[in-house]
C-alpha cells in the first residue's frame, strides 16, 4: 500500500487496525474504511474500489 501502515489510517479515523485488514481483504464491508484507504493513497473512492468493468 504505498508504505502506508493500515494502523495510521486506523488511528486516524477511530477503528482497529484489524478492521483495515478485513476491510481490505474482503472480510467486511465499510465505506468509511475503504475512504480512508483511498484518501491516504490519493486516489478517489471510484478509482481504487469501483470494480465494475
Amino acid at each position: 500500500m504505498h508504505n502506508i501502515k493500515p494502523r495510521r489510517i486506523a488511528e486516524a479515523i477511530g477503528v482497529t487496525d484489524s478492521c483495515i485488514g478485513h476491510v481490505l481483504h474482503g472480510r467486511k464491508t465499510s465505506r468509511r474504511v475503504k475512504q480512508a484507504v483511498a484518501d491516504a493513497l490519493g486516489m478517489t473512492f471510484k478509482e481504487l474500489w469501483d470494480t465494475k468493468p
